[in-house]
């Protein structure tokens, strides 16, 4: 979701989303007559045609959910989060936008005042980032020099940015870079600028926002300095599913349109609007209004309901693993230092075989069954499994040609030799380092 601070009602209506997990307030309900209905929907009606950013839309809206009122049916809605809930249900059937929300408004306890319910939100919500550490759930350096960040929010750079900064920092010597946006659902535009601003090496121009009420055109660009060294020249794969949403779409498109980094994975949800909350006290409810679009200066357009697709589609569970042979073939293609080219070259034979597993019979996995020196070949839960001595036992993973790798333990590879006679008499044990030793079958 995208947050606007632009337009502040209050303290609120910048952090409401903290509410939709955490409610310190009470749940009794609320029931409401056909007079305080008819008062919701005109008021309803009120904000979407002054604020909604397609008026036509908001005026069949309108014509909407006042033609059912008006038929009667709403008239069993007597408990209130039932009647808003079905005034959402309606309101999106016509304009199809994701964004767009009405709830009941959170209730003040009766101990607290104004002030003192805005502060205690503000510190739940800068809490609650804290806590998740601003959306940064993972960065790691993965084998073949490939930095992979995991971002599950866009949080405000006030706030997030130290933490992103440190993030991209720990992956600025990569040859590649893989950011996983499938579990993320939005969040802030400045945490957009920050993160692009580290692949690009002059202000580029990512989007514009057209802002209904006020009228104006807001261009969003990136920054020409950043703390720490960009990354203008490594390629960039992002992974996507159907869960990411709003501001990760953004930032999504946004690099896809600039050609400046490959996408990965599902078809995103489809969420182009901004948003600012309504609150509305005193009728006990809130709405979610998507007042703003996007619009992308290569395309002219965004993604709302179709989403970002992806330029290599997979099944979202696969991406990471479609994502990271694409930058290893990469770097088998392009890379200049042959070590790196080796290291490369042994991760992407690994992700194809556990991608790509060689199906092995009965009788072909007896073949292998035996000891060779140290070395022990078994077979357990039907598996083949490998073990040296009484160090822990590891799960084999046929690469073909009688070789095998050994699941969770990436840096060591066997192959089974074979006499004239094609049968097995010795093991080959092969490092990640070239080095080898051999040990003969014993049984």
């Amino acid at each position: 979701m995208y947050f606007s601070l632009k337009i502040k009602l209050s303290i609120t209506a910048i952090i409401f989303s903290t509410l939709l997990s955490v409610n310190i307030y009470s749940q009794e309900s609320v029931y409401i007559n056909s007079q305080q209905q008819s008062m919701i929907i005109d008021s309803v009606c009120y904000y979407l045609n002054n604020n909604y950013i397609f008026p036509e839309i908001a005026e069949e809206m309108e014509n909407e959910i006042k033609q059912k009122y008006y038929s009667g049916c709403y008239d069993s809605l007597t408990e209130l989060q039932n009647f808003l809930s079905a005034l959402h249900r309606d309101l999106r059937s016509v304009c199809q936008d994701g964004h767009l929300g009405i709830d009941v408004m959170d209730r003040r306890p009766n101990w607290a005042n104004e002030s003192e319910q805005d502060q205690q939100l503000y510190e739940m919500y800068l809490n609650r980032m804290r806590t998740d550490n601003y959306g940064f759930e993972k960065v790691e350096h993965l084998p073949g020099n490939i930095g992979y960040l995991k971002l599950n929010e866009f949080c405000d750079a006030v706030y997030g940015g130290e933490t992103a900064v440190a993030a991209m920092n720990f992956m600025a010597n990569c040859d590649g870079v893989i950011i996983d946006l499938r579990e993320n659902g939005g969040g802030d535009a400045s945490m957009i600028k920050l993160i692009s601003s580290y692949f690009f090496n002059q202000p580029v121009h990512l989007n514009t926002f057209y802002e209904r009420p006020t009228d104006n055109y807001d261009e969003s660009w990136t920054f020409s300095y950043v703390p720490g060294k960009k990354m203008v020249d490594v390629p960039v794969w992002i992974l996507t599913s159907r869960r990411t949403f709003s501001a990760a779409e953004e930032f999504t498109y946004n690099l896809q349109c600039l050609q400046r980094a490959t996408i990965v994975g599902d078809t995103t949800g489809g969420g182009a609007h901004p948003v600012f909350r309504q609150d509305v006290p005193d009728l006990n409810f809130y709405l979610v209004i998507p007042y703003a679009r996007a619009i992308n200066p290569v395309t002219d357009s965004n993604w709302e309901r179709v989403g970002v697709r992806p330029d290599v589609y997979c099944h979202q569970e696969n991406a990471l693993d479609q994502a990271y042979m694409l930058a290893l073939s990469y770097q088998l293609e392009n890379s200049v230092d042959q070590s790196q080219v080796i290291i490369a070259q042994w991760y992407l034979e690994g992700l194809n075989a556990k991608t790509n597993p060689v199906q092995l019979n009965h009788h072909e996995i007896q073949e292998y069954v035996g000891n060779y020196g140290p070395r022990r070949i078994f077979v357990q839960n039907d598996q083949l499994t490998y073990q040296r001595e009484n160090l822990p036992e590891f799960n084999l993973i046929a690469m073909g040609e009688d070789q095998f790798m050994l699941e969770k333990n990436e840096d060591f590879r066997i192959k089974f030799i074979r006499d004239d006679q094609g049968k097995i008499i010795k093991l080959r044990g092969i490092y990640i380092s070239g080095h080898t030793d051999e040990h003969e079958r014993s049984d």
